[in-house]
């Protein structure tokens, strides 16, 4: 939620926590357009970066059934759990720019072969 309050100064902690961890992808929607409204090109960011950077790190670096581990003796490091996290928060930094989306395809792409 960090990355959201500084890169969308008009949400305050209560709605970044609600878009990256509750609500329905209808109520994301909703949140990531009042704030960000509309862009026409798509720039990475350092945020942009750090969410990538959790990406490879947690999620596409899982390689056993293991590390899908879901209780809560996980400290927090379940892969499912952070790439939902992940991808929440790159629709609400990029919910303007249509570049984003493909741009961030083939990054995965590119990491998954």
């Amino acid at each position: 939620s960090d990355l959201l309050l500084a890169s969308l100064q008009s949400m305050d902690m209560k709605t970044a926590e609600n878009a990256l961890l509750s609500g329905s992808l209808t109520d994301l929607q909703t949140i990531a357009g009042q704030a960000m409204g509309r862009q026409s090109h798509f720039s990475l960011s350092s945020c942009h970066e750090h969410i990538l950077w959790l990406l490879e790190t947690y999620v596409l670096s899982a390689s056993t059934y293991g590390e899908f581990e879901t209780s809560p003796s996980a400290l927090g490091k379940d892969p499912v759990f952070t790439g939902r996290v992940c991808f929440r928060a790159w629709y609400c930094l990029t919910s303007g720019t249509p570049d984003s989306t493909r741009w961030l395809e083939s990054w995965l792409r590119d990491g998954l072969r």
